[in-house]
């Protein structure tokens, strides 16, 4: 099932792209091959452990984590700096702030109260950053040894005073002189005493972190959380949405416009994740899940409560059903909490997977009469405008997402595709009385966007009384600077 899936993933991806596979420990070495064999050993990036909640359910070993494999599509293209945020750093920064504003110049008590704040977050992020315990004109600092083994061995004299600083045995210095002469004077020395030094290390500096390979987070809390969202429970094991938002961030990091991609949606997380990624970080990320309407069966006990989430809201009995709902009140909960002032787009647009909305010709020339009777109107029955205007969007590679306006104009309604790319006019009927206002309004509309592509404008072919009104119309859109004129 998995290697014709990868396989068009791979396919899927930009050249700097990178894709994350998560897996259990049953399965890796199967994984590992089939992605060696898609993507070249020499893509691999890392194999991440991503350790959960032990169940203690088991009778020899408690298997508490699963697997993320990480692969590039060519790892020479792909972004070299992978850093993200150190977790809980905006906390700090904040109360930083805080005891600035509340104790001015008064340093040391600023310092003995971040302390003291510290103490009572240990339960939290923030309390990894305790080092950076100390506040001055600059922000929260920690002292750092400047010595390190294999360092540069010379005689360091203080610029001060002129006096040497004694090098440790087997030690030496992280800096030259003219580097420590340029700290000293600009207060990032502190000089413990006459012969020892320490250099200041200052949090918003240095607030971002190479991902380690192992990463903990408990999978109830994520469970937790989405049950609170849902008002139910729905989903038993979804993944983190704050460590796939990390995934997110670990490839993007701050590049616009990029796409991210989940084939087996499941619960919707990736799509919470981009849009949580996206608002913190005020980025245009879009995301593209992929999910079968995998029935659920109310009579099954795994199944039972999701099914009736679905009869509660009035949907059918499906998995996709329930992803779509999870993105409507993440978005929601989103804007309702630390987000509510950014200025994002947490709408999405869902397809189906059909086949094309216009009949293809069977010549059959023992039924060649009917079939010439049936391509009169080559539509298939019961498909909508909006069918058939997506199907325009794909034929002619526009963005699924692009904003679409639709008018009334002539009696008719027109749609206008991306700021102006495309036109379509997609009514079964034309009243012959109507086509001069409508390819005269599609014009003055065209002129009021000031599109600056090229312009398309689509009608359908059967709504046209006769060639002699079709004609008419494409020839006021010519007039008008619209030459490129189709039908459907």
């Amino acid at each position: 099932m998995m290697y014709p899936r990868l396989k068009l993933a791979r396919s899927l991806l930009r050249n700097d792209g990178a894709i994350l596979v998560s897996i259990d420990d049953k399965e890796v070495p199967n994984l590992r091959l089939v992605m060696d064999d898609l993507f070249g050993s020499e893509n691999f990036i890392a194999e991440i452990v991503w350790e959960g909640t032990n169940k203690n359910d088991a009778r020899q070993i408690g298997i508490c984590h699963e697997y993320v494999a990480v692969y590039a599509r060519n790892r020479e293209a792909v972004n070299r700096d992978w850093r993200v945020k150190k977790k809980g750093v905006s906390a700090v920064l904040r109360e930083v702030a805080r005891l600035k504003d509340l104790h001015g110049s008064d340093h040391q008590t600023a310092s003995d109260d971040l302390a003291g704040w510290f103490r009572a977050n240990k339960a939290k992020a923030a309390y990894g950053n305790r080092r950076f315990r100390n506040i001055d004109c600059r922000g929260a600092y920690k002292e750092d040894d400047p010595t390190a083994p294999g360092g540069r061995r010379f005689e360091l004299r203080n610029p001060l005073t002129g006096a040497s600083i004694p090098l440790r045995r087997n030690r030496g210095w992280s800096f030259d002189q003219e580097t420590f002469d340029r700290l000293v004077h600009a207060g990032r020395i502190t000089f413990v005493s006459d012969t020892s030094v320490m250099v200041r290390r200052y949090l918003h500096e240095i607030d971002r972190v190479t991902p380690p390979s192992v990463l903990y987070q408990p999978a109830r809390s994520a469970s937790e959380r989405l049950n609170r969202t849902m008002g139910a429970t729905v989903f038993d094991h979804p993944k983190d949405e704050s460590v796939i938002a990390e995934f997110v961030q670990m490839v993007i990091g701050n590049e616009p416009d990029s796409i991210v991609m989940d084939f087996f949606a499941g619960s919707g997380t990736t799509g919470h994740s981009v849009m949580k990624y996206g608002l913190a970080s005020n980025l245009a990320i879009r995301y593209v899940l992929v999910q079968l309407p995998e029935p659920l069966d109310p009579e099954r006990p795994a199944t039972r409560r999701s099914a009736e989430f679905c009869d509660s809201l009035g949907k059918q009995r499906n998995v996709a059903e329930l992803t779509k709902e999870r993105l409507r009140k993440c978005a929601a909960k989103l804007r309702q909490e630390k987000y509510s002032g950014a200025d994002g787009d947490l709408g999405f647009r869902v397809f189906k997977l059909d086949r094309s909305n216009i009949r293809s010709w069977n010549s059959k020339p023992e039924d060649l009469e009917s079939e010439l009777l049936v391509a009169i109107d080559h539509i298939e029955p019961d498909r909508t405008e909006q069918d058939l205007l997506y199907e325009l969007l794909l034929k002619l590679g526009l963005d699924l997402c692009a904003p679409i306006q639709t008018r009334a104009i002539g009696g008719s309604r027109v749609h206008a595709v991306g700021a102006g790319t495309l036109f379509a006019c997609l009514e079964e009927k034309v009243l012959a009385d109507e086509y001069e206002a409508l390819a005269t309004g599609i014009a003055d509309w065209h002129d009021e966007i000031e599109a600056r592509s090229e312009t398309t404008v689509v009608f359908r072919d059967s709504a046209f009384a006769n060639d002699v009104t079709k004609a008419n119309v494409t020839a006021i859109l010519e007039q008008r600077g619209l030459s490129d004129v189709r039908s459907l």
